[in-house]
């Protein structure tokens, strides 16, 4: 425990609100390969593309042991100009470029604590299929709305990995307390969350307004959106109760609203 106390210690002086450890497996995911076999990733060709590695962390790193998990909290702001809409996480710097440098300094860090440490670090565009390993090392449940929730931040958080050749005492997942709330269901504009806990990408406003190759939308289809949507996260209670109360911005992004202010 000494070791894992003073990783964690190391993740939260960068400013990491979270860490947790898998103990990496082969995943196996009916949903996830059937998913991708009824082509419901649209123009996201890329996710059926590494479908295998992200079923199969060594296939990315051979001597993996260990996967620490690594979430940044942000607030939620709502920016409105001219009836158009940005997702709240878009209103700051790109955080993957943010994580990126938080988690290489993080691997440099745990390599002076450990001299023999190899890693890899990854951040959401990397083959890895990190909302899965997140849930099953409790940095949160899945909610209905298929994001990763924590009862403390909600879930506007962005997440990281660092795939590493260290044991580390792996985390369980923690229990799933959406309950019988369906606000997210109900909230969602275009109807993309068609049971508890599927999503069709290709109808959610995320997709149509990020991912998709032509942008043909307008506002009225979107919900007034540009870029990302934050309907089904507004409306969650664990956003709107967020135990933990953070700055007007997070301290690792207290200087990024640059580009929207």
């Amino acid at each position: 425990m000494g070791l894992k106390k003073d990783i964690i210690k190391i993740g939260e002086d960068i400013g990491f609100n979270l860490v947790r450890f898998y103990k990496p497996e082969i995943i196996k995911d009916e949903y996830f390969e059937r998913w991708i076999k009824e082509g419901y990733y649209g123009d996201m060709e890329y996710l059926k593309m590494t479908m295998d590695k992200r079923l199969n962390p060594f296939l990315v790193f051979s001597n993996l042991k260990t996967i620490i998990s690594c979430a940044v909290a942000y607030n939620y702001i709502k920016y409105e100009e001219n009836g158009r809409r940005i997702a709240a996480f878009a209103l700051f710097e790109d955080y993957h470029k943010v994580l990126k440098r938080m988690l290489k300094e993080y691997l440099k860090r745990i390599k002076s604590l450990i001299p023999e440490a190899e890693g890899k670090v990854f951040v959401d565009t990397g083959p890895v299929f990190e909302k899965e390993i997140a849930v099953r090392c409790g940095i949160g449940f899945r909610g209905k709305n298929t994001l990763v929730i924590n009862r403390d931040f909600g879930s506007f958080f962005v997440l990281g990995e660092i795939f590493i050749n260290i044991d580390i005492e792996p985390d369980g997942p923690v229990s799933d307390d959406c309950g019988e709330c369906d606000l997210c269901i109900k909230a969602c504009p275009k109807g993309a969350i068609f049971e508890p806990y599927k999503l069709d990408p290709r109808k959610c406003i995320s997709y149509i307004t990020i991912e998709k190759k032509i942008k043909d939308f307008n506002l009225e289809e979107t919900n007034g959106y540009i870029y990302g949507c934050d309907e089904c996260q507004v409306v969650c209670p664990y956003n709107s109760e967020r135990r933990v109360k953070l700055n007007i911005f997070s301290k690792v992004l207290n200087n990024l609203l640059q580009n929207h202010r």
